[in-house]
């Protein structure tokens, strides 16, 4: 009975033991991965050519002589992962003025938990795994590129070469191995429609949990348009997440009035309002382009940039949101018809374009609109005439028809070209009985003039 007993509890503890060592161990690999270095997530081409890295965004690691963290830095180490693709890309160049040695795959190479994942025997090869040398000319070489697959997930990287000053001298990460950690953060392509028949391309910009970087009071990760003029109804969520970007139109005033965004209209000044929120001690870029052309292209006239690059800083220890006002006039000249809007945030050094993945952390707002002609006034006027009286000048208008109209406002000015100011405190209103296509006709009386 006893030993029965025991079988059964010894069972249970060992099946806990188990479960409980398993859950810890994947425990370790998520805390890893959330604690542990991770590469940009962005894509490159292994083609000699470097051009297209950015060495303050892609750096990862030193790599010392002999591998000692202790020794001169000989070369350094950059690396992305494409996320769409899972391939790692690496790229080493020389950290002095010695060059690395263009040597077979013995002494060039990535190891991925022990395991040679690429190295120089790869050169000339297609597909993930792909290898180049950057400035080769006889046995040396400014740097080299490399492509592998690897799926998500934490691992230990070591990448190694070799580098002459005289003789020959081993170029290595921590020869111990280098954490790495692989989890790609949600992608946000924007509310246009993926089939739309443009040119525009996505705009990806990458989510990264516990970075705020994205306009409005929450992030839009969507996958696309789905009809609305605003692009609040593709809100999987169910809450209207497109609250970062707002629209102003000029009036003849001066004054600036709301309006949805769905419609502009030709020839006319407008403001755009972006609401930005940033993560504490954080900067990031803002642009935006306009098609006002309709040729389905962002950005290739000059006016359509109607944010260029500017830089929103948060340099406050905690996730703070301001906003960014900029004006700009629909040319005279745009086509009329459906059309398109690009905002991109990113947290990254370089200028944004209108496409390509971010670099960093950001997101991207797009919205359909359209271009057109402003209607005509809806106010027919048939007689307008001003004349001085005792207590000052005496106005008053006839009208033939009023459609939808509100009332008026009056201005004056002390000189012909101007500046007017409004005379009436409040709107001369149109009378409630009055039929809206009838005119009427309409008197006030100037005090000061």
């Amino acid at each position: 009975m006893r030993m029965s007993n025991c079988r059964q509890w010894c069972g249970f503890f060992l099946a806990t033991f188990i479960l409980f060592f398993t859950f810890v161990q994947s425990l370790q690999a998520c805390v890893g991965c959330e604690n542990s270095p991770q590469p940009i997530y962005d894509s490159a081409v292994v083609d000699g050519n470097a051009g297209e890295w950015v060495q303050a965004d892609d750096f990862f690691a030193p790599m010392y002589r002999a591998g000692k963290t202790d020794k001169d830095v000989l070369s350094n180490a950059y690396l992305r992962y494409d996320c769409s693709a899972n391939v790692l890309y690496v790229l080493v160049e020389k950290a002095t003025s010695y060059k690395i040695m263009a040597q077979d795959g013995d002494e060039v190479w990535v190891k991925v938990d022990g395991s040679k994942k690429v190295s120089s025997d790869d050169e000339g090869a297609s597909g993930c795994n792909t290898f180049s040398w950057i400035n080769k000319s006889g046995s040396y070489a400014d740097g080299w590129e490399a492509s592998f697959a690897l799926s998500e997930g934490p691992y230990s990287i070591k990448i190694h070469n070799n580098v002459w000053d005289g003789e020959e001298q081993t170029s290595s990460t921590d020869k111990n191995g280098l954490d790495l950690c692989m989890e790609c953060p949600g992608i946000d392509y924007g509310d246009a429609p993926l089939n739309m028949g443009y040119n525009y391309g996505s705009a990806g910009h990458k989510i990264i949990s516990g970075l705020p970087v994205y306009m409005g009071s929450m992030v839009d990760d969507e996958s696309s348009y789905s009809g609305d003029p605003n692009a609040n109804l593709d809100d999987a969520s169910g809450s209207d997440d497109e609250d970062g970007v707002s629209f102003l139109i000029q009036n003849t005033d001066g004054t600036w009035s709301a309006v949805d965004g769905s419609e502009f209209y030709k020839g006319r000044t407008y403001k755009v309002i972006v609401s930005v929120t940033l993560a504490g001690c954080t900067s990031a870029k803002l642009a935006a382009w306009f098609d006002f052309f309709v040729d389905g292209e962002f950005g290739n006239e000059p006016e359509e940039t109607i944010i260029a690059n500017v830089v929103i800083d948060n340099s406050s220890s905690s996730t703070a949101t301001s906003s960014y006002e900029q004006e700009f006039t629909v040319p005279s000249g745009s086509n009329e018809g459906t059309t398109y809007l690009r905002f991109r945030l990113d947290a990254q050094s370089e200028d944004l374009t209108p496409i390509g993945i971010g670099h960093v952390g950001g997101e991207v707002e797009d919205y359909v609109t359209s271009i057109g002609t402003e209607p005509p006034v809806s106010v027919t006027l048939t007689a307008f005439t001003a004349g001085v009286i005792d207590d000052g000048v005496n106005i008053e208008w006839q009208t033939a028809s009023e459609i939808n109209h509100a009332g008026y406002n009056l201005y004056r000015s002390d000189a012909k070209e101007g500046a007017y100011e409004k005379i009436n405190d409040v709107l001369i209103a149109v009378p409630e009985n009055a039929v809206s296509t009838v005119g009427g006709h309409y008197k006030y009386v100037d005090l000061d003039g």
